[in-house]
């Protein structure tokens, strides 16, 4: 049996409220959250690298940072 299949057999053979379900769901849809945010900055990283990697960056960082 897969994680996903014993996953599916607990949720609908325990006996959860309501209010665990509930909190089951949420917690699904945290974890889609974080991987959708990890795949912005991963792309966002890309599309601001120019920005961020170039020479007049590196002057600001030596003296600021």
């Amino acid at each position: 049996m897969t994680l996903r299949e014993k996953l599916i057999h607990k949720i609908e053979n325990e006996k959860l409220t309501d209010r665990q379900l509930e909190e089951v769901y949420d917690f699904i849809g945290f974890l889609e959250q974080k991987v959708d945010q990890a795949n912005f900055s991963k792309l966002s990283e890309k599309s601001l690298e120019k920005i961020w990697l170039n020479e007049e960056d590196a002057t600001y960082d030596k003296y600021v940072l």
